[in-house]
């Protein structure tokens, strides 16, 4: 039997399915592409592992396989691919967003419409974000919340000298980089 990957949640659904048994969300051709683990993006991006979700979309570790350089794919939710302001939106700020080059703001390298969907081709950081760090070590002493805070202040003064305004700011989106700089 044939099947098809949701976008959304990853079930296999049936091939002639419509809507996904699971979550419910729009299956076929109205819907973005099921991502899988191998599955190569763009000729270019071997899909590792989905390493996170937003209210935009999904994050996913993959590999740039013409240079062998990890990197972090986050593409558009299918929902909003429907509307074409979010397709621009995005890929407006990706294209501004990868000409800046800032210590504490995660580097794009590339950004396309591909596949039914919106891809931001990230620098990946190892590390996880501050948001796991809370999680996992509990509350931050106030010295290293003060250290925290310079790295992203200067990483948003940068954005904001580009004119440019990050619309989610959170722990969650604050990674924190595992070199000896411990940049943020």
């Amino acid at each position: 039997m044939s099947t098809q990957s949701c976008p959304k949640c990853f079930y296999l659904n049936p091939a002639d399915g419509e809507d996904c048994g699971r979550c419910g969300a729009t299956l076929g051709a109205d819907a973005a592409v099921g991502f899988l683990p191998e599955m190569v993006i763009a000729g270019n991006y071997k899909l590792v592992r989905r390493i996170g979700e937003g209210g935009m979309g999904e994050v996913w570790s993959a590999i740039q396989t013409s240079i062998d350089r990890p990197v972090a794919i986050k593409f558009l939710h299918a929902e909003l691919m429907k509307h074409p302001t979010a397709r621009r939106r995005v890929l407006g700020e990706g294209r501004a967003l990868g000409k800046l080059s800032h210590a504490n703001v995660v580097s794009i390298h590339e950004c396309f419409e591909t596949d039914n969907t919106v891809a931001l081709v990230l620098e990946f950081i190892e590390g996880g974000s501050l948001a796991d760090r809370i999680e996992r070590d509990g509350a931050i002493r106030w010295q290293d919340a003060a250290s925290l805070m310079q790295g992203i202040l200067k990483g948003l003064g940068t954005i904001h000298k580009a004119g440019l305004i990050h619309r989610d700011m959170k722990p969650d989106n604050v990674l924190l980089s595992t070199d000896d700089d411990g940049d943020v």
